[in-house]
């Protein structure tokens, strides 16, 4: 439900994606990123599901921009194939709170979910972002970055924390 005049969807999408690929495009980095596409999925919650969401809600505290709930798996856990997931998959988790995963074995620590969320509950946040490049965000003073924003919620996205390095674009304040 989220929209603005200043940072409409069609340009926060290449921003986002922009943010994936500064980091699989470091010279040390092993990770890939493959678009998956939109989903209904709205809830930010350990489901299986990976959303980046624009959402009005009252759980975020005063001048949070955005932040990422991840899910890890607490201790080793052994994955084998059924429970009634496609071939090569079984279920982690139990009950409601369960879903398909790759068979194999994870070391305790493994990140099974992450969720990114944008807060627009400010009245003047779904303002003040702007995507990278686009002409509307010339002579923004005091508005948003969205493809920094994401690239720093990314880097959560896949585990890493804050970094006390101003310069870096894991420090946690703007």
């Amino acid at each position: 439900s989220y929209s603005s005049a200043t940072a409409p969807v069609a340009t926060l999408q290449p921003a986002l994606a922009a943010g994936f690929t500064t980091w699989q495009s470091d010279p040390d980095s092993t990770i890939a990123f493959t678009y998956g596409g939109t989903t209904a999925v709205k809830d930010v919650l350990a489901d299986g599901t990976n959303v980046i969401t624009f959402c009005s809600s009252t759980a975020f505290s005063s001048g949070v921009l955005a932040s990422t709930p991840t899910t890890a798996l607490t201790a080793a856990t052994t994955v084998v194939a059924g429970g009634g997931c496609a071939p090569g998959q079984g279920l982690i988790g139990s009950g409601p709170n369960s879903w398909c995963v790759p068979v194999g074995t994870y070391p305790a620590g493994t990140l099974i979910d992450a969720d990114i969320q944008f807060n627009t509950s400010n009245p003047t946040n779904n303002e003040t972002f702007f995507a990278t490049g686009d002409p509307n965000a010339t002579g923004n003073a005091g508005k948003y970055d969205i493809q920094s924003i994401a690239t720093h919620e990314q880097g959560h996205f896949f585990g890493l924390s804050h970094d006390p390095i101003p310069q870096t674009n894991m420090f946690p304040f703007i």
